[in-house]
């Protein structure tokens, strides 16, 4: 592919070189951009290198022969330059280092909202060390200042040296801004200290997409994604409609020079784990696995090789042409974590983990060193069937305390440990599970869990009760 910079650099050695030294200052200057924002997405290098290459891949080979030296030599250079209003100017650290906690949130938020204009007044106050003329500045702080919620009906072409079409080249950049978000853009580390809404709405995305493509015979713009649980779904396609509702808004301009897009549509795939977490369910309740688990994001190929696999991993065992899952409880074991951050309701209330509880119940009892008579263990495995949290501490007891001094085996009474977790368990699940737990029968059985406080017994039987009845 040819782009843009090769064509500058091939058609006009003085706009490259003037171009290239943009770039070079605003490197420099742009690891600032999240003194402001330490908790946004970056608006660095790799977001203003992905955006420039975006544009590449929007343009055809005919728009980018099309666009004069000086459209080509704005455009890029408006490119590098759009987000530069994020950082401070002048004396706006020391400013912001003073201000208290919420005076900085409403002043942050006040940057970002008119970053753009910032941008457009940065370019003008720096012309001369960008090596701007007059013309120059105005178009590419125009620019700036387009690619995001400017009226684009306003700006008019510019005759400076050439016929610039602004508008058209302020709906590119707009374009391609909203189109980064792919999994190049974010780093881990640049997510530490980020709460979970902000990582969720802002960062989770950039974990899903994989690409944008640009489809010029269709004219549409593929987002290019993967998902892996049921909430991706919703932040994928809010996503979708938010780079629709952009592109519905400046269509007419780039159809002026010759960009024709019309449509965002997603190429979302749901990731093999989900796939084979359907199939599982499937399974356990008794349905058809191709019915139940095929969707819009599924082929049936991807469940048929997930099947497959699963069966190849002894997961998923088949017999007079039925599916059942393994009862080996080292693969149990595995089949339950993939459940642990979604369905878990629907997994562990099933016939299948009953009877898994039960069938592992011994190796618990001799990894705690608890000797339960058959009453006693028999009221354990009641309780346990209504506690997936308790259950999975006790069943993964080894890997979740890995202190290597700490070992359960030597214990002189593993069954109080036993009895403490189940009622940690319990009063976990009692609120997370509570549609699937039923009260009528669990007090007398808690009542019989080995406890050294009595007292203390009894307060959290009436604190359940409590919270049943509410």
């Amino acid at each position: 592919m040819v782009t843009l910079r090769k064509i500058l650099k091939s058609s006009n050695s003085d706009y490259y070189a003037r171009f290239k030294e943009i770039e070079s200052s605003v490197i420099s200057v742009m690891s600032n951009s999240r003194f402001f924002f330490p908790t946004y997405t970056n608006h660095d290098f790799k977001h203003l290198t992905n955006v420039e290459n975006i544009i590449n891949d929007m343009l055809s080979e005919e728009i980018k022969q099309d666009l004069s030296d000086e459209e080509i030599f704005c455009l890029l250079s408006a490119a590098w330059l759009h987000d530069i209003g994020m950082i401070p100017v002048n004396n706006e650290k020391d400013e912001y280092d003073s201000m208290t906690l919420e005076e900085r949130k409403i002043f942050a938020e006040k940057v970002r909202l008119n970053h753009n204009i910032r941008s457009k007044c940065y370019v003008e106050n720096h012309k001369e060390e960008l090596k701007l003329d007059d013309f120059e500045a105005d178009i590419i702080g125009k620019i700036c200042k387009g690619h995001r919620q400017v009226d684009l009906g306003k700006y008019e072409d510019v005759h400076s040296k050439t016929n610039v079409r602004l508008a058209s080249l302020s709906a590119i950049l707009r374009l391609a801004d909203e189109c980064d978000v792919s999994y190049n853009r974010e780093t881990t580390l640049s997510q530490e200290g980020v709460d979970g809404e902000i990582l969720e709405e802002h960062y989770r995305i950039h974990e899903l997409v994989k690409t944008p493509v640009f489809d010029h015979e269709n004219r549409v713009v593929n987002i290019v994604a993967i998902s892996h649980v049921d909430k991706d779904k919703d932040l994928l396609i809010g996503r979708k409609k938010k780079i629709q509702d952009e592109l519905d808004s400046i269509i007419p301009y780039l159809k002026k020079i010759g960009v024709d897009f019309n449509n965002i549509e997603l190429d979302c795939r749901m990731d093999k784990k989900y796939i084979k977490k359907k199939i599982i369910l499937s399974i356990l309740h008794d349905e058809d696995i191709y019915f139940s688990v095929d969707s819009d994001w599924i082929h049936k190929n991807d469940i048929t090789n997930c099947v497959e696999e699963l069966k190849c991993d002894k997961k998923v065992l088949e017999e007079n042409n039925k599916y059942c899952l393994t009862e080996d409880i080292e693969l149990f074991k595995e089949i339950f974590k993939m459940f642990l951050n979604e369905w878990m309701d629907e997994f562990f209330f099933t016939k299948h983990v009953e009877t898994m509880i039960e069938k592992s119940i011994y190796d618990i009892e001799k990894k705690f060193s608890a000797q339960f008579n058959r009453e006693e263990r028999k009221i354990r495995i009641n309780l346990l069937k209504n506690y997936p949290t308790a259950f999975y501490i006790l069943l993964f007891v080894d890997e979740i305390i890995k202190y290597p001094s700490f070992n359960i085996s030597g214990l002189q009474d593993g069954e109080l440990l036993f009895d403490s977790i189940i009622s940690m368990g319990m009063f976990n699940d009692i609120h997370r599970y509570s549609d699937n737990i039923h009260f009528e029968n669990i007090y007398e059985d808690f009542k019989n869990l080995k406890f050294y406080d009595n007292n203390e017994v009894e307060k959290k039987i009436n604190f359940y009760k409590t919270y049943s009845e509410v």
